[in-house]
């Protein structure tokens, strides 16, 4: 399948909510999410192994607040996974 493009994130204290537009393959089973926290994490890890849902959406829950993130998407499908989208990052909110 095609990498998921256009990935997008917006965030509250404690959670990020991941967008992207529709890579257009029918046969799209969920999506596979990886993150690190930079700069400790020199490396993304898996987050979501399988959404397993074709919605091109996701939030992330349980994150620490006023951390940054940096984020990742693959498509899986049947036959396999997509390249990785392009990563985004964003900060969760301060808790005061």
């Amino acid at each position: 399948p095609a990498a998921p493009t256009n990935l997008r994130a917006s965030s509250t204290t404690d959670s990020v909510t991941l967008t992207w537009d529709d890579p257009g393959d029918d046969s799209i089973t969920g999506y596979k999410i990886l993150y690190r926290t930079p700069p400790v994490q020199k490396t993304l890890e898996v987050l979501i192994n399988d959404t397993g849902s074709a919605a091109n959406s996701y939030t992330v829950r349980d994150l620490e607040p006023g951390t940054k993130y940096v984020f990742r998407v693959i498509a899986l499908t049947d036959h396999g996974e997509s390249k990785a989208s392009k990563p985004v990052s964003i900060r969760t909110l301060s808790g005061n």
